[in-house]
């Protein structure tokens, strides 16, 4: 079995809304063809949302193109969301406040 490329915490204990994360720019990603985010929530979550996003341009400050939506809503619960593509940047955004709790948020890859 291959081991992953990129492992990575992208957000530690976050809720607020539009929280967004570091940008893997393409030193870190454009090698990389399936990506799996998990969401794990720390406490009694009740709604909110995470986005997988992706743009041409790390730099890019408009709206990203969302690859994967994570919709938790559970106590201390994992969700995962894996996509396959090429990437010049990736990151992870709450697009809904995470109510009830907290979330991380990682990234794995080859």
């Amino acid at each position: 079995m291959e081991r992953p490329t990129l492992h990575e915490r992208l957000l530690t204990n976050v809720s607020a809304d539009e929280t967004t994360s570091v940008v893997l720019g393409p030193g870190r990603v454009s090698r990389i063809r399936e990506v799996t985010m998990y969401v794990t929530t720390v406490g009694a979550v009740t709604s909110g949302q995470v986005l997988l996003e992706t743009a041409a341009d790390p730099a890019f400050t408009g709206t990203w193109v969302v690859l994967a939506t994570i919709n938790p809503a559970a106590t201390d619960t994992a969700y995962r969301a894996s996509v396959t593509g090429v990437w010049l940047a990736l990151r992870a955004r709450v697009n809904t406040a995470i109510g009830g709790g907290t979330v991380h948020v990682d990234i794995v890859g080859n």
